[in-house]
């Protein structure tokens, strides 16, 4: 962009003469023959923001509106303007004057372009090595920013893992009891099905009892398996996965993340809804980052839901997109929802809505990481009062399946 400059001087030839030579060496040249014209142009300029007028050069000695308040109101309204002040040999107490309140350098009648040229260009310089400074700062200021993010990035991440360590030892412990659990419950219903039910007994409405003794024994068998897959699943997802990726069924994260939240969800009266196609061809992903980003979701589905009251809903799809054949992933709930400003952030580091003994803001940013990571992509839409909708795009790879689909709803409470 070529650099302004504006010349305010009631003398015609030391007008033309300046615009002329100044154009020449390449300058945009703005003239005006009195101080208050030369104020206008210059507040045109600064609010038309088509780039500002770098330098102005003023004559100190004019009617109405001096050169002195000129450079005053320059100053004051865009201080980073250079304004060399130009004067006769007999005002050099009001240039003296200028530079004290501002001024770049005074240059004296006549006009000798070679030092009029030298001292634009120094002024020009010192913007450059001033602006070049504010953007080292911005810059500091900004990978300052970005470290101390990372480094409450990291705390957080040792948090986690060492979460993820007591998750591992705890589903190691309770394995087993489950074991025992299992084995003695086993050992009861074989005796009760294999003896105990078939013996007569006097006793009015004991054959019913054994009878009920016997499903109860058959539903803690079937509890039981139910807690020994959701202890393995905890216990798979708390070891380090790494990055590994490898071809998978999008269906099986998804339905691990459901199964470690499915109780919670019913206690908080949260309906499921999933409509899992059958048969997707396979994504190449990370099964436990991206069970990471199911649980994420889950979990702020719940306190979407618990934060509008009530009962709420919840419906998990998956299908192959018609447009480009990837894989699409949805989760929609019918919570509190969020205004377009909110949803414009929720991919931010550290933006929350939660108070903060609920939430630290980095649970919606590791999630877009994680499906950039994979090569996708991940959005919301959102309505206060409507709840949320994320959709999530993994993209088929290699070795998939034949693409052939197969709706599959279940709803459960």
């Amino acid at each position: 962009m070529t650099d302004k400059i504006l010349v305010v001087d009631d003398e015609e030839t030391v007008r033309k003469n300046l615009e002329k030579l100044l154009r020449s060496d390449g300058y945009e040249v703005l003239t005006a023959e009195n101080g208050e014209q030369g104020l206008d142009i210059f507040q045109k300029v600064k609010d038309e923001k088509q780039g500002p007028i770098k330098v102005a050069l003023v004559d100190i000695r004019m009617p109405g509106i001096d050169g002195i308040e000129v450079l005053k109101r320059i100053k004051e309204s865009v201080p980073q303007t250079e304004v060399i002040v130009i004067t006769g040999h007999g005002a050099i107490e009001s240039a003296i004057q200028a530079l004290r309140m501002g001024a770049f350098e005074y240059i004296t009648k006549p006009i000798e372009y070679d030092e009029l040229a030298l001292g634009i260009s120094r002024a020009l310089e010192k913007q450059n090595i001033i602006a070049e400074r504010k953007r080292a700062e911005k810059q500091l200021k900004n990978a300052y920013g970005e470290l101390r993010d990372t480094h409450v990035q990291l705390v957080q991440a040792g948090k986690m893992a060492a979460m993820g360590e007591m998750a591992a030892g705890v589903a190691h412990e309770l394995t087993q009891p489950l074991l025992g659990i299992k084995g003695f419950a086993t050992a009861m219903l074989e005796d009760m099905k294999g003896y105990l039910l078939e013996q007569p007994s006097t006793v009015p409405g004991m054959k019913a009892r054994k009878e009920r003794a016997v499903n109860d024994l058959e539903t803690i068998l079937q509890q039981t398996d139910r807690m020994a897959a959701i202890v393995n699943n905890v216990r798979d997802f708390a070891r380090a996965s790494g990055t590994k990726m490898e071809l998978l069924d999008i269906n099986q994260p998804i339905e691990n993340a459901l199964m470690l939240f499915s109780e919670q969800l019913r206690l908080h009266n949260i309906a499921i809804e999933k409509n899992l196609a059958q048969g997707l061809p396979q994504v190449m992903g990370n099964s436990n980052q991206l069970q990471q980003v199911f649980i994420n979701l889950i979990a702020n589905a719940r306190d979407a839901i618990d934060a509008k009251g009530n009962t709420g809903h919840l419906v998990v799809s998956t299908i192959v997109s018609p447009a480009d054949g990837s894989v699409r992933i949805e989760f929609q709930d019918d919570g509190i929802g969020a205004d377009e400003e909110t949803t414009s952030k929720m991919f931010q580091p550290f933006f929350t809505t939660k108070l903060a003994a609920k939430g630290t803001g980095l649970g919606l940013s590791i999630i877009a990481r994680i499906i950039e990571q994979h090569g996708g992509t991940i959005d919301v839409q959102s309505k206060v009062g409507r709840g949320c909708k994320f959709n999530i795009r993994l993209p088929v790879g290699a070795g998939e399946g034949d693409g052939t689909v197969k709706g599959k709803t279940e709803k459960r409470r």
